[in-house]
């Protein structure tokens, strides 16, 4: 698997603090065999051209108009050439050996096309998620949403599905559960495309495995305050057009 090339997805609306972390932690990776595709749903020039000068080793892709995030990633994975993808928020940073164990992962079996990392908020202490799973009532759930880690999920193991904020894909299954031209259902636009893709993997008989020594950390670790006025300006950006 070290000779497998990873292509990471990043889709951003140009909060520079956001993707600056984001791409260092993904150039301070110790596997190294990479490409970094960045889809720029921000509608900004000055901030598409700030960010190539900055980190000259990305592909960049400007978008015309806001692709929502389902249809920006689909654009960055039709761009990619990695036989492996990690589908990334632009708010989330990974510990330096979240690759290599991602990819540890997913040697353990041919039929795993996910890996979910244990997903922790920025305080390093309250987990965001460990994957996800479905409801007796088939609603889709955290794993471990907001509760405090204390080692309750080190165990690695099978489970339903991976949080879209870093999500790791075999390209394989991608291929075999698109529909025409979408990996992700553009329909869904920015919520709930995770469990929904990982739904129709499982369907066709691809599994999820989840490792907790790949750690990534996600913004909603911040403040009460800092949170809310995040996610409000973050929610705005994608969700104004679709409310009218």
């Amino acid at each position: 698997m070290s000779n497998y090339i990873v292509s990471v997805i990043i889709v951003t609306r140009g909060y520079r603090d956001y993707i600056d972390a984001c791409l260092n932690s993904l150039t301070g990776q110790g596997y190294r065999d990479m490409e970094i595709v960045v889809v720029d749903n921000s509608e900004n020039e000055d901030f598409a051209k700030d960010i190539k000068e900055r980190f000259p080793q990305i592909n960049l892709y400007s978008a015309q108009g806001n692709l929502y995030y389902c249809a920006a990633l689909n654009k960055g994975i039709g761009m990619s050439k990695g036989d492996l993808i990690l589908c990334l928020n632009d708010d989330v940073i990974l510990e330096k050996d979240f690759l290599a164990e991602a990819l540890k992962a997913l040697e353990r079996d041919r039929k795993i096309g996910m890996v979910s990392a244990k997903l922790l908020r920025r305080d390093g202490k309250t987990i965001d998620s460990a994957g996800l799973f479905l409801s007796i009532w088939r609603s889709p759930l955290e794993r471990g949403y907001g509760l405090k880690d204390t080692g309750q999920f080190e165990h690695q193991e099978y489970i339903f599905g991976v949080n879209g904020a870093a999500a790791f894909y075999r390209k394989e299954m991608l291929e075999d559960i698109r529909f025409g031209a979408e990996y992700f259902d553009s329909d869904f636009r920015i919520f709930y495309e995770d469990m929904d893709i990982s739904w129709r993997a499982q369907r066709l008989g691809w599994k999820c495995y989840y490792t907790p020594k790949a750690i990534a950390y996600h913004i909603r670790g911040g403040t009460v305050r800092q949170q809310q006025g995040i996610n409000q300006r973050y929610a705005r950006h994608y969700l104004d057009d679709s409310l009218h």
